[in-house]
């Protein structure tokens, strides 16, 4: 079972924003704000500067770049089922 969560969907969850992310997070905010909307590839030290901000793992987040890669690789003919 998959329990993972968005970064959006855990800031709901905590009632968070994307401004106290940054803060928490120490991390600059245009690279928060892509991350937070899926358009950019996390390294290893910003997912847990993420992660620790919501009080999760790593593991626990969805992290939004890697599945728009997984969605882009599928080509005409390869569809998923």
């Amino acid at each position: 079972m998959n329990t993972q969560r968005t970064i959006s969907q855990s800031l709901t969850e905590l009632g968070m924003d994307v401004a106290q992310l940054i803060v928490s997070s120490g991390l600059d905010q245009r690279v928060v704000e892509a991350i937070v909307a899926g358009r950019y590839t996390t390294s290893p030290q910003q997912r847990e500067r993420i992660a620790s901000a919501l009080g999760v793992s790593a593991d626990e987040i969805q992290w939004g770049r890697a599945v728009d890669c997984a969605k882009q690789s599928l080509g005409k003919g390869n569809e998923m089922y």
